[in-house]
């Protein structure tokens, strides 16, 4: 059984129960990939990166055969950014940390440069 609370105990973090887009995040760098089931609209909605990637008729859209499960592979991104960008997402205020205290300045540089990268900057107003 998947996991429902943010954690990654099955290796799959499910952010969104009827989620319908598997991300990969991760493959490229040194930390350890991880698996996140999303919802593709709360994204496009939070990102115009996201909804061109996802809606623009790119590799990283929707498969045509709806049978076939929607993956997209997010090699470069580091996991631990991108889980608090897409918990804020998501609505999932509880599992995103309510002091920069909690991260390490290295974590919180990366949450900038990966909210930059996917023009989610405003998401991290208060």
């Amino acid at each position: 059984m998947a996991a429902t609370d943010g954690s990654a105990s099955s290796g799959r973090i499910i952010l969104e129960s009827d989620g319908d887009l598997i991300l990969i995040v991760g493959l490229d760098i040194a930390a350890r990939p991880s698996e996140f089931l999303v919802y593709s609209r709360a994204l496009s909605r939070a990102s115009r990166v996201f909804k061109v990637m996802l809606d623009g008729g790119f590799k990283e859209s929707r498969p045509i055969d709806p049978s076939l499960p929607w993956v997209v592979t997010l090699p470069d991104d580091n996991p631990e950014p991108a889980k608090i960008l897409f918990d804020s997402i998501h609505g999932r205020a509880h599992y995103v940390p309510r002091e920069l205290g909690l991260l390490s300045t290295s974590n919180l540089y990366n949450i900038l440069v990966l909210a930059d990268k996917y023009d989610m900057t405003k998401l991290l107003q208060p």
